[in-house]
């Protein structure tokens, strides 16, 4: 050890010693005299004496690993970035303005830096970075080939109409998303990519349509070219079992899901912006992109003929000789393994169309002869009896819809009391010359009764428990003799009889003065009444009686209290008989 690194050695033990034994304040003072000593940082003065282990080891801080913000003020915070993101992902609020908002707001009691509350943020699990982090997917399989098919639409972005001139590609700079007066000038022009994959063997059929957008027709169309042999080169078609596809309006509208449901196809639908609910297909898109669509700079198009025929040529190259990653086959290779109960046929084109044009499930109610009423497009109104059903009761509705295979038989749905889902095919009543159903009972010579519904079965036994009898006659006819419900079983007033009767308090109230006209209560009898006594009782006729009368009017224009007739008449006849007497 030379001399220099000997002074400097007894520097930093007399300085070693000084900051052991220095006051709260006066480590800094010395370190700082040192760092000029030495020309260098404090810095790396106090780690040349830690080194050495000269310095004592600072005391662990108190509030180690706490922090004066909350977990549930993590939370709020949180929260609020999330909530201010677009729905893109993109980061609208920064962290200093969400922080003094809720500061503001009394959701936040402390000062703190953006950094530090980051670190709080993670350590809490809370972090926007961590919470946008995918959530894991479960990966499923399928059986065999056309057990699922993966359905979708996208748009070719490298090609659109334009008159005569033929199929044109779409300059990136020309008709990028925010140039949107552009796309929609041409977007009765645009090209559509129509997609199927087989889930288990990854083959696929793709085809092109110029349109506006997505539609049931052109869907139709091309599932029909799918489900059929398209090439005999091509060995991949038949009716899957099932199809995933998104809920576009196409894609679900009525005539669709009649089909594929006519077809016995499963369908699967899921939301809008989840491309892993299919992500084959979605795979396949790319692929078709890169691997074909890249090809359609170096050749003219005249128009989506020409482009399907490129496109199918390339499919039919792309599924026969490239390896798939997972299976490591060419794709038409593991199709063909498929087995015979496994590939069904599509009908007849025609059939198929007949379907897009049943109309949708319909409630009809069941009429009073127990039967329903439905429409067939070009048959018209047709009646179907149901009373072979004996859960239906009149005025019940079922559900009725016509199924192409068996027209003009229709098919019915109803729930029964148990909520079990019940379906039967229906024919039609057959009918007479004269419009009759056939199976009616002639008059005179024959009557059949309809069997009972449940309504009347339950009616029935009501009526058994109540009255002891059992048609409504019956009942009327018991109810005449005033039979009494339930055999006078039931008593009605039950109810109101108490165990102990209620006690009430005696109000206090007052007399009401009440300044009212006179109001006369004595009955009073007219000379009509009092005349028709009269004659009743003693006969009397003609100018005896009108003499009489005109006395009575007189006497009493108002009318005769009643209390005063029977001295009143009384009068009347001892003033006869003086009068006959005097004569």
């Amino acid at each position: 050890m030379n001399q220099l690194e000997l002074e400097e050695g007894n520097y930093l033990n007399a300085l070693g010693q000084r900051i052991n034994n220095a006051k709260h304040g006066e480590k800094g003072k010395l370190l700082k005299e040192a760092s000029g000593f030495f020309n260098c940082s404090v810095h790396k003065v106090y780690n040349r004496l830690n080194e050495l282990g000269l310095v004592k080891s600072r005391k662990t801080r108190s509030d180690k690993n706490t922090s004066k913000i909350s977990k549930e003020e993590c939370l709020k915070i949180s929260g609020m970035l999330r909530a201010s993101r677009r729905d893109s992902d993109k980061k609208l609020l920064p962290v200093s303005v969400a922080i003094d908002v809720l500061r503001a707001n009394g959701d936040l009691r402390c000062d703190i830096s953006d950094a530090h509350l980051g670190r709080m943020l993670k350590k809490h699990n809370v972090h926007p970075d961590q919470l946008n982090r995918p959530t894991p997917h479960t990966r499923q399989r399928s059986r065999h080939p056309n057990a699922v098919w993966e359905f979708d639409v996208s748009v070719c972005v490298l090609f659109y109409m334009k008159g005569s001139t033929g199929m044109n590609i779409m300059p990136k700079d020309e008709f990028y998303k925010n140039k949107p007066e552009n796309i929609e000038r041409i977007k009765k022009e645009r090209v559509l990519r129509y997609l199927v994959t087989d889930h288990f063997s990854g083959t696929f059929y793709v085809e092109y349509f110029v349109t506006s957008g997505e539609n049931s027709e052109t869907l139709f169309h091309f599932l029909m070219n799918a489900f059929n042999k398209h090439h005999k080169e091509d060995p991949f078609y038949g009716v899957p079992f099932i199809l995933k596809l998104d809920k576009g309006t196409a894609n679900i509208s009525h005539m669709i899901m009649n089909l594929l449901g006519l077809l016995g196809i499963e369908v699967i639908t899921h939301e809008a912006g989840n491309p892993r609910a299919k992500g084959q297909v979605e795979k396949t898109h790319d692929i078709i992109e890169c691997n074909f669509e890249g090809r359609l700079r170096f050749v003219k198009i005249d128009n989506v003929v020409q482009l399907n025929q490129h496109a199918h040529q390339w499919m039919r190259s792309f599924n026969s000789k490239k390896i798939h990653t997972r299976h490591k086959k060419p794709r038409y290779g593991l199709w063909q393994i498929i087995k015979k109960e496994e590939l069904r046929f599509a009908p007849d084109r025609e059939v198929c169309k007949r379907i897009l044009q049943v109309k949708k499930p319909v409630m009809r109610p069941v009429n009073g002869d127990l039967s329903i009423s439905f429409s067939i497009p070009g048959m018209g109104s047709l009646d179907y009896c149901v009373k072979d059903f004996e859960l239906l009761n009149v005025g019940d509705k079922v559900t009725v819809w016509e199924n192409p295979y068996t027209t003009p038989n229709v098919t019915i749905e109803f729930n029964n009391s148990e909520g079990e889902k019940k379906v039967y095919e229906v024919e039609p009543i057959e009918r007479d010359a004269a419009g009759f159903d056939v199976n009616l009972p002639y008059i005179g010579e024959d009557f059949k009764s309809k069997p009972d519904t449940p309504a009347d079965k339950q009616r029935k036994q009501l009526n058994l428990e109540t009255y002891g009898v059992l048609t409504e006659k019956e009942v009327k006819d018991v109810r005449k003799k005033g039979a009494v419900a339930f055999d006078e079983k039931i008593n009605p007033f039950a109810d109101t009889k108490k165990d102990k009767p209620l006690q009430y308090m005696e109000r206090k109230g007052h007399h009401m003065t009440v300044d009212a006209p006179h109001i006369e209560t004595t009955v009073r009898l007219s000379w009509t009444t009092v005349g028709k006594r009269i004659v009743k009782q003693y006969g009397l006729k003609g100018a005896v009686m009108k003499s009489i009368g005109d006395g009575f009017k007189q006497r009493f224009p108002d009318g005769i209290p009643q209390d005063e007739l029977p001295s009143y008449i009384q009068e009347v006849m001892s003033d006869r008989k003086a009068s006959t007497k005097a004569g």
